[in-house]
């Protein structure tokens, strides 16, 4: 995607929850464009993906990380040829 970043994150129902995950976002300034779950009940792990308006999506991952969101992976927009 050229136009949106991806970042792909550990989530739970506590204090790491979705909720707080987006707020964290919306403070930078960054519009979540779509939201997808992943659920793992073998493993008792949640993970979701947030595709972002912005391009580079490093600040999005240090802001989570910094509150406990791990493991995360990020991945800017690029162009596909």
């Amino acid at each position: 995607d050229i136009h949106h970043s991806q970042i792909l994150f550990k989530f739970d129902q506590g204090e790491k929850s979705l909720d707080k995950a987006k707020e964290i976002v919306e403070k930078l300034g960054v519009n979540i464009v779509d939201i997808k779950i992943f659920d793992f009940p073998k493993d008792s792990a949640l993970f979701a993906l947030f595709k972002l308006d912005v391009t580079d999506m490093r600040e999005v991952v240090l802001a989570l990380s910094g509150q406990g969101y791990t493991p995360i992976k990020g991945y800017n927009a690029t162009l596909t040829s």
